[in-house]
């Protein structure tokens, strides 16, 4: 028999993670670059590879729990459609894991917690209490949301494909709406990214074309203390920037 892959789901995999670590040691590389002239430098900067890393783990955790949220409910709609031939609905999901495989690959998290389900009804587990397991595990407020009125159907001898049908439907709308406010502000969102690298892209500007100029502030000890302030400055205005931003994207979920 199979056995269930009780696992915290990945929403974030090695690659992403590598690929996020040398960003982060690029941009303090780039940093210890451009403010002091010394790559060397960079060592000092290592806090902040923690922070990015940890900062951009929950914006990719996000955008996977999102898809992983949409591709749940279009597995859903595949079983009410399976429901809808005379199927029991422990026969439906049992089916769908074809089309799950079909549709994300046999490696996809989608495709494991829906085996996990069907595994879970051949060892007499409920089909609503391995759903709500699942629920639990993924962590999106929908899915809860569907597990609790799918349990309640199920103990009320309700319409299954009512239920799935109604929510699904429910979540469409709202990822379309999500959709329309992102593309209105995205705009903004660009205009605050250009923000974030303009000192940066005006220093490196000035090391190219003022070479002169801008090497005296690197030999001396005052200028490197100005560079230090800058940095500061700078540290703090993207501190900010971030913290509008986050504002902005919560007002368009």
């Amino acid at each position: 028999m199979r056995e269930i892959r009780d696992r915290s789901i990945q929403l974030i995999n090695n690659k992403e993670l590598t690929i996020i670590l040398l960003k982060g040691c690029g941009i303090i590389g780039l940093i210890a670059y451009v403010f002091f002239n010394n790559i060397f430098l960079s060592i000092c900067f290592t806090p902040y590879v923690i922070y990015y890393v940890k900062k951009q783990k929950i914006i990719i955790n996000n955008k996977n729990k999102e898809r992983l949220k949409i591709q749940f409910f279009e597995v859903l709609e595949i079983v009410s459609a399976y429901i809808k031939t005379g199927m029991s609905i422990e026969k439906a999901f049992d089916q769908v894991v074809t089309d799950v495989e079909m549709l994300y690959g046999i490696n996809s998290s989608i495709y494991n917690e829906i085996n996990n389900i069907n595994i879970s009804v051949e060892i007499d587990i409920r089909i609503e209490d391995a759903i709500k397991k699942l629920a639990k595990k993924m962590d999106i407020k929908e899915i809860s949301n569907f597990a609790e009125l799918f349990e309640i159907s199920i103990k009320q001898d309700g319409n299954v494909v009512n239920v799935i049908e109604s929510i699904c439907s429910y979540v469409k709308g709202q990822i379309e709406l999500n959709r329309q406010v992102r593309l209105s502000i995205n705009s903004v969102l660009q205009e605050i990214s250009i923000m974030k690298v303009m000192p940066i892209g005006i220093l490196i500007y000035l090391r190219i074309f003022s070479k002169d100029y801008i090497e005296g502030i690197y030999s001396s000890g005052m200028g490197l203390f100005i560079m230090f302030i800058i940095l500061i400055v700078y540290g703090i205005t993207l501190y900010i920037i971030d913290r509008m931003k986050q504002k902005i994207l919560i007002i368009g979920e």
